[in-house]
């Protein structure tokens, strides 16, 4: 569990604390609950932030972070109620909203659809978080001034969250087609088609804020995204009757998401990175030779599962040593005495050692720290130097991956991949 997971579930664990200081009698108990409620709302955005700037968005961390939201709301709310602070009613529309929107989550996700949340969702949660801290404060300091700001507060959130529900379900309706004798006439209903498109190293977040406006103007496809550790999937999902062409339907607007997310785009559908690579080397009829280190044959292992890769691969090797670097890469022994072999200098000459001695066009090396041990304050656990040199040019990338020893191998070779399919297009 990493560190973005931990503070979601800080969330949940909160909740009791929060409760308990609300409905006691303790002395300034309802401003220690206002403070408890201010930090587990703001581990929202602070989980958010990790999981994104370090890459390390989970499936857990999907499934648990609007689970963690959902029941501080409702507790708070619940509690308020029961104070006699807000209304039943006002309880009753938030807290349904989200069993609904929860129903066309769950509809979406079974048609593989991860809809994003719009900036009303977003306006409407920190409406809600603020109305909440409000009323718990008795309008402090705003009574002062006998300014009913929790008042106000608290129906600009229902009011937001009327319509950000609104929102959802007008650009989540295609999901549940209701036609009259839809199970006696099934050649009626509406198909679904979706289109994959495959992006790396870019996150969720920049990909909403480079399609916000045409994720605004959605109507029919609709555009949702699908978010792995580095990777997320643009899904475009069509409505379409039997004599229409939903590729045809999509492509406007595939057209335009290429245009602005670009070179993060490394596949369509059922493509890997794996075999784009190997494509885009067969048909530029690129000999490649691979040197590893950290991933342990881990790259070459996926370069293979391709069928036509003998055609381009004249060489994997696994270099673990220094003493392998040094007789099979030609490494110098004072490069690897003064720089180590976890640097820029040695991952350099690993690769134009293959590059001169196997008669090839490429040339890629990988040599890092995949942990648990072995890290140090100038070299922590993650630094991993990538290499990849050709006859016109040589290039170095420095990385620095979190996670265990598994995720880190896994991050160098899908980077180190992403870099071949890069170099390629230059």
């Amino acid at each position: 569990m990493n560190l973005a997971n931990k503070i979601t579930l800080s969330r949940i664990l909160l909740i009791p604390f929060f409760m308990y200081f609300v409905l006691s009698n303790i002395v300034y108990g309802k401003y220690i609950a206002a403070l408890i409620f201010i930090i587990a709302a703001g581990t929202d955005s602070l989980d958010g932030y990790i999981a994104r700037s370090r890459k390390q968005i989970t499936t857990f961390g999907k499934f648990i972070d609007p689970i963690a939201d959902k029941l501080l709301v409702t507790s708070a709310l619940i509690t308020l109620v029961q104070l006699g602070k807000i209304s039943s009613i006002i309880a009753m529309i938030i807290i349904s909203r989200e069993f609904i929107i929860s129903g066309f989550r769950l509809v979406a996700i079974s048609e593989g659809i991860i809809i994003p949340a719009s900036w009303l969702a977003k306006l409407k949660t920190i409406t809600q978080m603020v109305a909440i801290v409000a009323v718990l404060l008795d309008n402090y300091p705003f009574s002062y001034i006998r300014f009913p700001f929790s008042e106000i507060a608290l129906y600009v959130a229902v009011l937001l969250t009327l319509l950000s529900g609104i929102d959802y379900i007008v650009k989540s309706k295609h999901l549940i087609p209701i036609q009259p004798n839809s199970l006696l006439n099934k050649q009626s209903m509406s198909n679904l088609f979706s289109l994959a498109i495959r992006t790396f190293n870019i996150s969720e977040s920049e990909i909403q804020h480079l399609l916000q406006d045409l994720i605004i103007k959605q109507t029919n496809p609709i555009i949702s995204t699908f978010s792995e550790t580095y990777r997320v999937t643009i899904y475009l999902t069509v409505t379409y009757d039997k004599n229409m062409d939903p590729e045809l339907l999509c492509n406007p607007l595939k057209n335009e998401i290429e245009k602005r997310v670009g070179r993060f785009i490394y596949g369509f559908d059922n493509d890997t990175m794996e075999s784009v690579v190997v494509n885009k080397l067969l048909k530029k009829n690129v000999k490649i030779a691979i040197a590893e280190s950290c991933t342990g044959g881990l790259i070459i292992s996926r370069l293979i599962t391709i069928s036509g890769i003998s055609n381009i691969l004249m060489e994997g090797l696994v270099t673990y040593s220094n003493q392998s670097k040094i007789l099979r890469l030609h490494v110098k022994p004072e490069t690897l005495q003064q720089y180590g072999a976890v640097s820029e200098e040695t991952a350099k000459e690993m690769a134009i050692g293959l590059l001169q001695n196997y008669g090839i066009d490429m040339a890629l090396s990988v040599t890092g720290i995949a942990g648990p041990n072995g890290g140090s304050v100038e070299k922590p656990v993650g630094l991993v130097y990538i290499c990849i040199a050709s006859k016109k040019s040589v290039s170095i990338y420095k990385h620095q991956f979190s996670g265990d020893r598994e995720n880190i191998r896994e991050m160098s070779c899908m980077f180190a991949l992403d870099h071949i399919r890069l170099f390629i297009a230059e």
